[in-house]
């Protein structure tokens, strides 16, 4: 179906496009007499069929994530509600019905239909009976009165489902048999809003023969049509086979390990259809990356060693730091287009550099502050292509303003084949330039198992030097990568592994950074990554 882009990730997520309707809506009687095909053997199928009684149609697509959650949510809170009690209070009977409007690849359609446990499945290629309700977006889920002879009347439809309870309390209403309120309950309880909740767990590892990176986070969310939350806590690890230069005298090789925790959270609220609200909010205690705790190890040396002593005006590093943000996000096109404002601060206490001389020993500076402002666009300008372009300005302490732009686009190109690119860069007076590019291929083996492979190359004009004369800046560096990864779908778990080698070139060092010539030496790297879903 043409108007229904594939790539759509999330609609109601977002907001929902058409306000639920409740109460009496007569449409024509044609409507009985269009003709879908039914999943199970193709037959010709269509509303005259049912004779009468209650029908709920719930339209979806492979591609919309909370499809899922709202088809669940219909299966155990309408069809087995409805089936147990006999009808709704007045004894009418009650029907679910699916109705898938993709007509591509339809084996990820096959894998929804299994995943979701959907019961009664019907076709809607070309989409005429989702028109026929003024659909929108997805998911749309309308409930419909057939109990008069030729006449169909929409007692319920809503783009987005916050909650099963006034869906019910439409449903129970037909015939005078129950409460038209929306805080109809079910005997096991109340219904609540429709949520979706996950667990994530993810893995990063970077080796090479003198260092040992690794990243692990574990992240909780909850997402309904309204609102979102997530918060998650990391920890990640710095091994430093730390090697001195030869002409270091103060200096010697030794093991460096440390740990750095941090904990986040971020929050989406839509107060009105097309709009929400984000803001988040971070925290972590310890170096932010391998050069800095390199770093802090060379000035301990020089500085804090116990053969010579300490100097005076060393002091030892802590380094910490948090971030907040803000933003807002509006949908544009109805399920097609998304521009999104975030605005951070960032306040980072830093490991920071030293100089003597005749003066004694000063101190670099140690805390830098960050204002970041980003500015994205998302758009889906064909069913088959998603796109996504980032504006970003970041002004940090004592530097000047750093630009920098992001291109992604994920381009369906077939039943079983997914492309995805991304290229972008930075520049920042007087001298830095940084730019990137990848790609990723994804072939779907079967609706389970995926396997894809994935590149990138990073190159940049070298570090711009903030602290003192004495310099610690990176040479300008070459970095890239090449692997494959597999990804398994089992139910409602994810599972995703990816292993690739990993390379980076340093410029040769220069006069001021001769101390730290084993610090930007060319290494090869082994990069793993490993990521784990649960939804429920």
């Amino acid at each position: 179906m043409s108007r229904c882009p594939a790539m759509l990730l999330s609609v109601a997520l977002l907001g929902a496009s058409v306000p639920a309707i409740r109460g009496e809506n007569t449409v024509s009687a044609d409507l009985t007499a269009i003709r879908l095909a039914s999943h199970e053997d193709g037959r010709p199928v269509s509303l005259a069929g049912f004779g009468g009684g209650i029908v709920v149609l719930d339209f979806f697509a492979y591609w919309c994530a909370p499809c899922r959650t709202v088809s669940r949510a219909l299966e155990q809170e309408v069809r087995a509600h409805y089936l147990a009690r006999g009808g709704n209070p007045a004894g009418i009977p009650v029907q679910l019905v699916s109705v898938n409007i993709e007509s591509e690849q339809p084996g990820l359609t096959e894998a929804f239909i299994r995943e979701t446990g959907l019961e009664q499945v019907w076709h809607d290629h070309d989409g005429r009976l989702y028109s026929a309700f003024r659909g929108e977006g997805l998911p749309l889920v309308v409930a419909l009165d057939l109990t008069q002879s030729g006449k169909v009347t929409i007692v319920f439809r809503s783009s987005g489902l916050e909650s099963i309870g006034p869906l019910r309390g439409a449903i129970d209403a037909i015939g005078g048999g129950g409460s038209t309120g929306s805080d109809n309950a079910s005997e096991s309880g109340p219904v609540g809003v429709l949520a979706i909740s996950a667990v994530e767990a993810l893995f990063e590892g970077n080796f090479s023969d003198d260092l040992q990176l690794t990243q692990s986070l574990i992240r909780y969310r909850s997402e309904t049509s309204r609102n979102a939350w997530d918060v998650a806590v990391g920890l990640a690890s710095i091994g430093i086979d730390y090697r001195p230069s030869p002409f270091d005298f103060l200096g010697s090789a030794t093991r460096v390990d440390e740990l750095r925790p941090s904990i986040a959270a971020n929050v989406r609220h839509r107060p009105a259809d097309r709009w929400t609200l984000l803001a988040g909010a971070g925290y972590y205690d310890g170096f932010t990356d391998y050069r800095s705790a390199w770093f802090n190890e060379y000035f301990e040396q020089q500085f804090n060693n116990p053969s010579v002593g300490t100097v005076p005006g060393f002091v030892a590093a802590d380094p910490e730091g948090f971030n907040v943000s803000g933003g807002v996000r509006h949908e544009y096109l109805p399920a097609a287009g998304f521009i999104e404002f975030n605005g951070s601060y960032q306040r980072d206490r830093i490991a920071p550099g030293y100089e003597i001389d005749f003066n004694g020993l000063t101190r670099g500076i140690d805390l830098l502050e960050s204002g970041v402002y980003r500015l994205t666009f998302e758009n889906v300008p064909h069913r088959r292509v998603r796109t996504r372009l980032d504006l970003q300005i970041t002004d940090t302490t004592e530097r000047n303003l750093r630009h920098g732009i992001n291109g992604a686009a994920n381009v369906a190109l077939g039943e079983a084949w997914t492309l995805r690119l991304l290229a972008g860069g930075a520049i920042e007076d007087p001298e830095f330039e940084a730019w990137f590019a990848g790609t990723a291929l994804e072939y779907a083996v079967s609706p389970a198992w995926q396997l894809f492979a994935s590149g990138r190359y990073y190159q940049d004009t070298g570090e711009i030097e903030n602290s003192l004369s004495f310099s610690t800046a990176a040479p300008g560096v070459r970095a890239w990568h090449a692997g494959l990864g597999i990804r398994h779908v089992a139910g409602r778990s994810v599972f995703k592994l990816f292993a690739a080698p990993y390379f980076t070139d340093y410029e040769p060092v220069d006069l001021g950074t001769l101390f730290f010539a084993n610090l930007y030496s060319d290494r090869s790297w082994v990069l793993i990554q490993a990521a784990w879903q649960f939804e429920f």
